[in-house]
């Protein structure tokens, strides 16, 4: 299902009309005429549209125009940065006619409906391009248009879902990052200040911030990737609730596994007692699950829907016991017999052997221990009665 996320609804217009009749005054509510929806610019990767009555506008225009060329750059320098690749080369922009705000969509509606087809892309209200804010003219067009590029190219490139409560939607730290970041390396430093500046002290978007000066864009791509590689759906992890532990176990042990860090330094200098509903144990499992999958013949269905600890394929060993199968030691005698360990899946530990419930006077010896290069190897016990 395609949705349409918007920061601002607009109110739809009616035209009010009064006619005096016989000394009464009756009010019709009449619909408002139709707005054509025209193309204004065909740019490298983002088609725009807007209705003609916001076109016809010679401020409008001039306004709007300005941004044709920055809007290419900054969707391809994201691109870049992230290392992600679109299942389409061009995208929509509708200049919406409504007030306030800006959306990411899997189908814009209005531009649907004008060319009967598909139109995923972005929408920034008319206004943002005529208004001033931080002493900058036309600053919300910039930094929405940015912002929600990042918004579509997460859901087109990569996988919608993600974690709503620290990551994008209700709270967008990490589209607020790459924003601000991309502004600034597109030429538009002024922008990516004061774009910085309006987050204030809201310790999301620092730890974003902060994990992306500390690691680089490379955290990110190397993440990106290998979502992409597995296949991952957020919207299947633990059956698509959003807000989610595990959804936020997947999203940290991936950004672990993206960075060059351990797990232990991600949590101290990001994750603990910042994001909501993180669990350092849960995220360590996820990790475990993804290793014993990639690795060990675990099942991608089980750690592709969630279901972590349902992966299997585990390392482990199997003791077996080769002849006899009993022992039978007479006093002042002694028994011996051989075990075997075999090593599954990968295991590569040591395994150390011992007794317990030995009877009064009896104690029991090995003569070998599982190295961790064998797959393989005898152990002998002997037992030996006082």
């Amino acid at each position: 299902m395609n949705t349409q996320i918007c920061h601002k609804i607009g109110i739809k217009r009616a035209l009010l009309t009064f006619v005096l009749m016989a000394g009464a005054l009756s009010l019709f509510i009449l619909p408002a005429p139709a707005q054509t929806v025209t193309n204004i610019y065909n740019g490298t990767n983002f088609l725009w549209y807007t209705t003609t009555n916001i076109w016809s506008t010679n401020l409008n225009r001039v306004n709007i125009s300005n941004l044709f060329v920055y809007m290419d750059q900054e969707f391809a320098r994201m691109k870049a940065d992230w290392g992600v690749t679109t299942p389409r080369s061009q995208y929509y922009l509708w200049v919406d006619p409504n007030t306030g705000g800006g959306f990411a969509a899997g189908d814009i509606s209005q531009i649907h409906n004008a060319i009967g087809s598909t139109a995923p892309g972005i929408g920034v209200a008319y206004d943002a391009y005529n208004n001033t804010a931080y002493g900058i003219f036309g600053f919300w067009a910039y930094a929405l248009g940015t912002h929600e590029t990042a918004n579509l190219l997460t859901g087109q490139a990569l996988s919608a879902g993600w974690p709503r409560d620290w990551w994008a939607d209700d709270k967008s730290p990490f589209p607020g990052m790459s924003a601000v970041r991309v502004e600034a390396e597109v030429g538009q430093s002024a922008v990516s200040s004061a774009h910085d500046s309006s987050f204030g002290s809201d310790p999301l978007y620092k730890i974003m911030k902060d994990i992306q000066a500390t690691n680089g864009w490379a955290i990110f791509s190397n993440m990106f990737a290998q979502v992409k590689a597995d296949g991952i759906q957020w919207t299947s992890i633990d059956r698509g609730y959003n807000p989610s532990a595990i959804l936020t176990a997947y999203v940290t042990a991936y950004m672990v596994i993206g960075s060059t860090n351990t797990l232990g330094l991600m949590q101290t200098r990001f994750f603990n007692n910042v994001l909501p509903g993180y669990s350092s144990n849960m995220t360590w499992q996820v990790m475990n699950a993804w290793t014993n999958w990639h690795n060990n013949g675990g099942s991608s269905n089980a750690f592709l829907n969630g279901n972590y600890l349902s992966v299997g394929g585990f390392p482990d060993f199997n003791l077996s016991m080769l002849a006899p199968n009993t022992l039978t030691v007479t006093p002042g005698g002694s028994a011996s017999a051989v075990f075997q360990v075999t090593n599954t899946l990968g295991f590569n530990g040591t395994v150390s052997l011992s007794a317990t419930g030995l009877p009064s006077g009896l104690t029991a010896t090995f003569s070998h221990y599982l190295g961790s290069n064998e797959s393989a190897a005898p152990v002998v016990a002997s037992s030996r009665a006082m």
